[in-house]
């Protein structure tokens, strides 16, 4: 890892806004002050940050997508499922947080953006979405959104305000459609140019068959447990698949590793090895 690499990469004392209970163990909070707009003025969608713990035994952090990008401000949204996100529960408006500065390659400039837009995700992968999309609406694409949860919905009113269609599944159709996230986008036959998608790997390594077979083109934000979160710990890493150049129907297919939380988390879908996952 390069010293250019880390000396962009910085661990800041933060003010917690908002830590609010949005759906059964979804908090949303919502983080801010005076190095907000200095560190995070040129965060992108798809990057995520990590989040410190107060108990030192607790080594590791949580890494957690970035949501809602404001000037002097973000949101996370995360799942209180284990001790460390059960402490950030507890959190309330007015206490700090040590946090990361913005990690990860998300949804960058480099990538050739359609007009005609899926957004696909479940879960927890629903929240990285939302900026994502307010961001593709002030380029004029066109965006339909397909969100899957297992019984309780989130965010979904904040999806409509910017996307021009959205659905809706829940595994035991208590909302929307009843079934997963990609039963909903076949029984639908909803097609795109091109789809960003986030949520279980299984329904990612589904959804890159259903856009292989539709031609669309698939951009996945996948999860991993990481160590650190800047590269250096390699407990992250996934394989690719990647053709020899110059490219042709021909050419020789090989492997190659990268970190999810330095290369990634965006990758196309049709390079990622998913049977290694």
């Amino acid at each position: 890892m390069s010293t250019e690499f880390i000396a962009k990469k910085k661990i800041i004392n933060a003010d917690i806004l908002e830590n609010t209970c949005i759906a059964t163990g979804i908090y949303r909070m919502v983080i801010g002050g005076m190095e907000i707009s200095r560190w995070f003025g040129e965060a992108i969608a798809g990057q995520f940050v990590n989040i410190y713990t107060d108990n030192a035994a607790r080594l590791l952090p949580r890494p957690i997508s970035l949501c809602r990008l404001e000037p002097d401000r973000f949101t996370v949204i995360y799942k209180a499922i284990g001790k460390g996100t059960q402490e950030m529960a507890g959190k309330k408006p007015g206490d700090k947080v040590r946090i990361s500065t913005p990690l990860g390659n998300g949804y960058s400039e480099s990538i050739d953006f359609a007009k005609n837009i899926m957004i696909a995700a479940g879960g927890v992968g629903v929240p990285p979405m939302l900026e994502l999309a307010i961001r593709l609406r002030k380029r004029g694409c066109r965006i339909t959104a397909i969100l899957g949860f297992a019984n309780e919905s989130f965010l979904v009113e904040d999806f409509r305000e910017v996307c021009d269609e959205v659905f809706v599944s829940t595994e035991n159709g208590s909302e929307g459609f009843e079934g997963n996230a990609l039963q909903l986008i076949k029984e639908r036959g909803i097609v795109a140019e091109q789809c960003f998608a986030c949520g279980p790997k299984a329904m990612l390594r589904s959804l890159n068959e259903y856009c292989g077979e539709q031609n669309i083109e698939l951009l996945v934000s996948l999860e991993e447990r990481m160590g650190c979160g800047y590269g250096a710990c390699v407990g992250c890493s996934v394989t690719l698949l990647r053709k020899a150049e110059p490219a042709s129907p021909d050419s020789e297919i090989y492997e190659i590793k990268k970190k999810v939380c330095k290369d990634g988390p965006v990758f196309y879908g049709k390079e990622v090895a998913w049977d290694d996952l």
